[in-house]
């Protein structure tokens, strides 16, 4: 039997959980041989639907629940580089108008993949290599700051809010702006970012 505090515990693992998703859940759950209601088992079926939505699929009803698991796990990190990299697409796709901007000699170009990011902090000497975990999980944005007329060369990194806030804005080795044209951007960009935001 599901009890409120399953139910409810389930709901603050899965935010959004769909019809689909609770009726594997409940499956699962009820099948009391294995189930048998405790944090670590919850956090489990919750990490495996998380999974099946980072790869578009829908959740299976098993007799072995830790085989399907293990499985869409394993698939999961063979083909992680093309996942990640779609959600982390599909995430900049959600603010395009936002992110569409140039202004004087800069616009702004958008990582394309994960490794875009990586590259961004290995060429600029700063960390935000270690932000690709949040951009995909879109808990924050990544953008590149470039000439115009070299927009495959890195200038200057920004990091976003999820509310279209500019948190951080850096030249290489992690160097803080100082000349009107680089302030007059980043100021531009954020009316324009605050503007164009969609929540």
């Amino acid at each position: 039997q599901i009890t409120p505090e399953m139910y409810s515990s389930v709901k603050r693992c899965l935010p959004n959980i769909t019809k689909e998703e609770w009726s594997v859940a409940i499956y699962y759950l009820i099948r009391g041989k294995y189930w048998e209601y405790h944090h670590q088992s919850l956090q489990t079926l919750c990490d495996y639907f998380t999974t099946c939505r980072a790869m578009e699929k829908e959740p299976q009803k098993n007799n072995n629940f830790m085989r399907e698991y293990v499985e869409t796990m394993r698939e999961y990190e063979l083909r992680r580089k093309e996942f990640d990299d779609k959600k982390l697409r599909n995430n900049y796709e959600l603010h395009k108008s936002a992110f569409e901007f140039e202004y004087g000699n800069f616009v702004i170009v958008l990582p394309k993949s994960a490794q875009d990011i990586v590259n961004e902090g290995v060429n600029m000497h700063h960390c935000v290599g270690s932000y690709v975990n949040r951009v995909v999980g879109n808990t924050t944005y990544i953008v590149f700051v470039r000439h115009k007329d070299t927009p495959n060369e890195c200038y200057l990194t920004c990091q976003v809010s999820t509310e279209g806030d500019i948190q951080q804005y850096y030249l290489a080795y992690d160097r803080t702006i100082h000349t009107t044209e680089d302030i007059e951007f980043k100021n531009a960009f954020q009316t324009h970012l605050k503007a164009n935001w969609q929540n």
